[in-house]
């Protein structure tokens, strides 16, 4: 059955609300989901407001390749450079 992109929006929100424990991990996956759908900005929102709640260097990696998205390439390479800052290792993730 296919789902609108808002409603799958919604079911997400769903699920948080039913899931408190999983609520950072649905939210992230949120955002992995308004990437996939062009809607950068949202996609944006949503990792920053994560990063506001606990820094995670996903967070900053996925902000990189939002903004890289956009055409942004400063701010795509400060938000990398945040990410390896956070966790070195990732280094081998983004070749």
């Amino acid at each position: 059955m296919f789902r609108s992109e808002e409603e799958v929006l919604s079911d997400l929100e769903e699920l948080v609300s039913l899931n408190p424990n999983e609520r950072y991990n649905l939210l992230y996956r949120k955002g992995l989901y308004l990437k996939g759908k062009n809607r950068y900005q949202e996609a944006i929102e949503q990792f920053e407001a994560l990063n506001q709640e606990g820094e995670f260097e996903w967070n900053y990696y996925q902000l990189a390749l939002l903004h890289n998205l956009q055409g942004n390439t400063e701010t795509c390479l400060l938000l990398l450079a945040k990410t390896l800052e956070l966790r070195p290792e990732l280094v081998e993730d983004m070749r």
